[in-house]
């Protein structure tokens, strides 16, 4: 009982001194702190704010004291993100500060405030350094404009360190409303260090006041007409009918005007222009399209455009878009080499894209194919016949049969092509994937990257081993491929399968995912079997309905040839809980070798439930 009681006493009494160096963080410094033993550093982290781990971080950065726990937990707390969502811990950090600075800033979370945060004033100062991303909307209590008026020094820091800017708001609104918020973006995107917009509305006034001074935006009319030869807004419109709108546009440009002249006033010296590099529009269409298609020449910075349509994408908007972007890429001096859309009707709208830009290095497409869709104006446009020179490209398929010859036609004009991602694709009926895969192993020798999503694939093994033979791979995802639906003998393939990727020595992360490989689980452990062990260093088998007992399998040849190089394994969303204490020893015998994520399941739900009758 006395022992009992003195373990007690001390840890009460050690509850108290990290209290105490809480109340007095400011007083006692954080290089004091961080000369503290490393077990008991581990212990305050717990009991500090995030205000303060922040300003620790750095020290303990150079000592190598890792903070990874104490962001882990807090992440818990205020965001619905599980950290194997992001490939670093600063990311991991970033992503904790983002939310809460915008649950601050915006005083939409009491509860952050109360459990993580000592002085509301002081973590801004403080996150401010570090913040990367800024999200500008609006609030009852208008915190833009006291950013404005009361918080100039605090605008002053964001100007320093934030690089992307999500903009939620319309400008559309009254001159009270919007003041503030122009000038915060005039701040962040022309004098600060902001080269990333992410526009979540689908507001051509918004726009148009984004890409001020990028080319005309004086009409919100899509269907004007450019003179033949020139780019989208040179030369004279042809006369059009007043469209609904244009008055909110016209007020919102005097208002950024003027904000502009007064922010150069107060300088003595004219402002300086931003530099966009990268725009991603979550929701466009019609009018947001017209003004993004009349400055989209001009902006030679460019290097990225994510555009996600409402719907899907017409013929008319498509074509739009590629007469563009070939008026940015004929000007000479186009940076743009990665562009995403989303909605696209028919392949031949991919054609029409991929053919726009000569500087194209990476393209990702959302095929969303009509059954009845009327054509326009892109029905006459042939087949790509030329090389290309595209090192990344991504195709999504809203899982409906489609002929997979124009993602085939484009793997031969690639033979750059570094990085390939295809999702959703269903082939016709009597057909298979096997062309797809063939054509991979015969023209895409610099593959790097292979990324293969919700494809039946279950008729395709001698294909899918005859691939990675002779492929130099980095990153291997064979994700819900149904590999194993038709195997004869289960265990056979997938030792062929493991023996073909321990002699890939470029392999470092290999995703299995969604494949119900179960109770065979125990032949992946051999990839780190033998004289020359795989080169993995992630590896993904979630969702596969994996027991506890075959975990337990899986572990013991695991631990008779442990990885030589430090492992992730992903084991969410396999019902461990049906056999929790074996469940957990094995966990806690794999952790002590590898990094193991999980969680995810929980077999009294339905959906669960379903899965495992599957």
């Amino acid at each position: 009982m006395d022992g009992d009681g003195d373990r007690a006493t001390q840890t009460c009494l050690k509850t108290i001194c990290f209290q105490a160096v809480r109340r007095h963080f400011g007083v006692i410094g954080a290089k004091s702190v961080a000369d503290l033993p490393v077990v008991l550093i581990r212990e305050l982290l717990f009991h500090l704010s995030v205000c303060e781990v922040t300003e620790l971080q750095p020290v303990l950065d150079l000592k190598g004291v890792s903070t990874r726990s104490f962001w882990l937990r807090v992440l818990e707390d205020v965001s619905l993100h599980h950290a194997s969502d992001f490939a670093t811990d600063e990311e991991l950090r970033h992503e904790v500060l983002r939310v809460l600075f915008t649950c601050v800033f915006y005083n939409s979370s009491r509860f952050a405030f109360q459990k993580h945060i000592s002085n509301p004033s002081t973590f801004l100062w403080t996150a401010a350094k570090y913040l990367k991303h800024f999200l500008v909307t609006f609030n009852a209590n208008n915190p833009l404009e006291r950013l404005v008026t009361e918080q100039r020094s605090l605008l002053a820091r964001l100007e320093k360190h934030v690089t992307c800017v999500a903009i939620s708001l319309s400008l559309a609104r009254p001159e009270g409303a919007a003041k503030s918020a122009i000038y915060v973006l005039h701040r962040l995107l022309d004098h600060g260090a902001a080269r990333r917009v992410i526009l979540q509305v689908n507001c051509p006034v918004t726009l148009a006041c984004l890409l001020h001074g990028e080319g005309p935006s004086a009409s919100l009319s899509p269907s004007d007409t450019v003179r033949s030869g020139q780019g989208p807004g040179h030369g004279p419109l042809s006369k059009r009918k007043k469209v609904e709108g244009e008055g909110e546009l016209h007020l919102a440009m005097q208002l950024l005007h003027k904000t502009l002249n007064s922010c150069a006033e107060a300088a003595g010296e004219p402002c300086p222009r931003g530099r966009l590099e990268q725009l991603e529009m979550m929701v466009c269409s019609g009018k947001t399209l017209h003004i993004l298609n009349t400055s989209l020449p001009k902006l030679q910075h460019l290097r990225s455009l994510t555009l996600h349509s409402s719907s899907t994408f017409s013929g008319a908007d498509v074509h739009g878009l590629s007469v563009a972007l070939k008026h940015l890429s004929m000007s000479g001096s186009s940076s743009l080499c990665d562009l995403t859309v989303t909605g696209l009707q028919q392949p031949e709208h991919f054609y029409l894209l991929l053919d726009s830009s000569s500087e194209l290095k990476s393209i990702s497409v959302d095929m969303q194919p009509m059954y009845c869709s009327v054509r326009s104006v892109t029905e006459e446009i042939p087949i790509i016949d030329r090389e290309v020179s595209l090192e990344k490209l991504s195709v999504q398929v809203a899982r409906v049969m489609t002929d997979e010859k124009f993602i085939i036609t484009t793997l031969k004009r690639c033979p750059r092509l570094t990085s390939l991602h295809v999702a959703g694709l269903r082939a016709l009926v009597g057909c298979s994937h096997q062309p797809l895969l063939t054509t991979l192993s015969v023209s895409s020798s610099c593959l790097s990257h292979l990324h293969l999503e919700d494809l039946n694939l279950s008729n395709c093994l001698p294909e899918i081993l005859q691939l990675l033979k002779h492929a130099r791979l980095q990153e291997l995802h064979l994700v819900d491929c149904r590999l194993l639906e038709r195997c004869g003998n289960k265990q056979e393939f997938l030792k062929q399968l493991v023996e073909i990727l321990r002699s890939m020595s470029s392999l470092h992360t290999l995703s299995l995912a969604h494949n119900r490989i179960a109770a065979n689980v125990c032949v992946l452990a051999e990839l780190f079997s033998g004289s020359s062990p795989s080169s993995v260093r992630k590896l993904d088998i979630s969702c596969n309905f994996i027991q506890a007992a075959d975990l337990l399998q899986f572990s013991e040849v695991l631990k008779e040839n442990r990885p030589p190089h430090p492992l992730t394994l992903d084991l969410r969303t396999n019902p461990g809980d049906r056999d929790p204490d074996t469940w957990n020893a094995v966990l806690k015998r794999l952790r002590s070798f590898c990094t193991v994520v999980v969680g995810g399941w929980k077999s009294t739900d339905t959906m669960a439930d379903h899965i495992s009758n599957m």
